[in-house]
């Protein structure tokens, strides 16, 4: 059940690992790297756990605004934690 929760995740949109961060943002790798590990602690972005390392959806990204994290409504908060994010779907789902 877990391996087809994740699937569905991964599939139903577009990723972005930290080069891609820092690609697209006016920064280097490594302080995309910094960025995206202090935007995670401080529950402004969802970041999943992979093999790959840690994939964020792209449309918590504001590319007006430098490609930062969008202003989360306060609804979603609680639901970004330390935990990966497939695992807290999955826990939401009851699996």
């Amino acid at each position: 059940m877990q391996a087809d929760a994740r699937q569905a995740v991964m599939s139903s949109g577009h990723w972005l690992g930290v080069a891609e961060v820092a690609t697209l943002s006016p920064c280097t790798r490594a302080k995309a790297s910094a960025r995206t590990i202090q935007w995670e602690r401080q529950g402004r972005i969802l970041a999943i756990e992979t093999e790959q390392g840690h994939l964020f959806p792209d449309y918590g990204f504001d590319p007006d605004n430098g490609y930062r994290p969008r202003d989360l409504p306060p609804s979603a908060v609680p639901f970004i934690t330390r935990k990966s994010g497939v695992s807290r779907l999955i826990d939401l789902d009851g699996g």
